[in-house]
C-alpha cells in the first residue's frame, strides 16, 4: 500500500507527540492482571529494517485510538448505564481497555529501544 509522502509526514509526527504523552508511563500489575498478560519479557531484534520502523509508529497511532475510542466508550457506558446491554459490558470494555493499554506500553518500550 502507497500513501502520499504527507500522510507518512502526519503518522511520524504523530507517533513523536503521542510518545511524548506515553513515555515513562509504566503499566501497573493490575492493568496487565485485568488484560489478562503484560508486556512480553523478551528481548528487541538487533537489527530493525526502516519500513519496520514505520510500521511500528502506525501500529502505535492505531493502538493510541483504538485506546481513546475504549477508554470513551467505558466513560460513556459509566455515564449513560448499561440497560439494554448484557451485564457483564463494563468488565468486557474493561479488559479490552487494560489490553490496549498493554499493547502501546509494549510498542511504546519497542520503539523507545530502537
Amino acid at each position: 500500500m502507497y500513501f502520499p509522502l504527507s500522510i507518512y509526514s502526519f503518522l511520524y509526527v504523530s507517533c513523536l507527540a503521542l510518545r511524548s504523552v506515553a513515555a515513562g508511563v509504566m503499566l501497573s500489575p493490575e492493568t496487565a492482571d485485568v488484560a489478562g498478560g503484560g508486556a512480553p519479557s523478551g528481548g528487541i531484534a538487533t537489527m530493525i529494517a526502516t519500513n519496520t520502523i514505520r510500521e511500528l509508529q502506525l501500529a502505535f497511532f492505531l493502538e493510541n485510538l483504538e485506546h481513546a475510542f475504549f477508554n470513551m466508550s467505558l466513560t460513556n457506558l459509566g455515564k449513560l448505564g448499561i440497560t439494554g446491554y448484557p451485564n457483564d459490558t463494563i468488565q468486557v470494555v474493561e479488559k479490552i481497555v487494560a489490553q490496549e493499554e498493554v499493547h502501546l506500553a509494549i510498542l511504546t518500550n519497542l520503539l523507545d529501544d530502537i
